[in-house]
């Protein structure tokens, strides 16, 4: 035996009982199937990542797409017919998740962490309600260069790295839209 990992204190949301999957880094992604946290872990056995499902079930086996997209399944069962279901996409670009805070805090935009930067960047953002949310970067006279995020998350806080390969050194804006915000802050890169 080469390494135990420990998930979770409470037996009821560490048990995982659908399948494992490894990408071609050695990443494992698991979770529990009656809801909580889903994990990322190294091939060491260490934490690099948690996502806090709250009561969502995840749907079978996770799945890794040729692009590296790992995709996950799950449900919000009720005693009505219809139930809620969510297909969620992680580019790996996520590195930390916090566990949702209970209580009154609000819309957050972050300016990203270093600014000026060289290559890669950090950018923060906290939302209070779950939904669909954009994250996205233009250049100064408005074009829209790329898309970081756009799928529906819950509510927390989220850090996300952004890689500007590919850019030339200059000003930049990114944009946090949701439902009920939007936020613009700018951002340098110099190479």
């Amino acid at each position: 035996m080469n390494w135990i990992t420990q998930l979770s204190d409470d037996f009821s949301s560490s048990l995982s009982d659908h399948g494992l999957v490894c990408d071609a880094e050695g990443k494992i992604y698991c979770g529990p199937t009656l809801g909580g946290y889903f994990y990322c872990l190294n091939n060491e056995g260490d934490i690099l990542w948690t996502i806090y499902l709250d009561e969502y079930q995840y749907d079978s086996s996770p799945a890794i797409g040729s692009d590296g997209t790992l995709y996950i399944g799950t449900h919000l069962s009720t005693l009505f017919q219809n139930h809620v279901q969510n297909l969620i996409a992680i580019r790996d670009t996520v590195t930390s998740v916090n566990e949702p805070v209970y209580g009154t805090f609000n819309y957050k935009l972050d300016q990203n962490f270093t600014n000026p930067f060289n290559s890669t960047t950090h950018i923060r953002y906290t939302i209070p309600l779950s939904g669909r949310i954009t994250l996205k970067i233009y250049d100064l006279i408005g074009n829209e260069i790329t898309t970081i995020i756009d799928r529906y998350m819950n509510a927390g806080s989220y850090d996300v790295i952004f890689q500007a390969d590919g850019l030339a050194s200059g000003i930049y804006f990114y944009q946090l839209q949701t439902e009920n915000f939007l936020d613009t802050k700018k951002l340098i890169l110099l190479k």
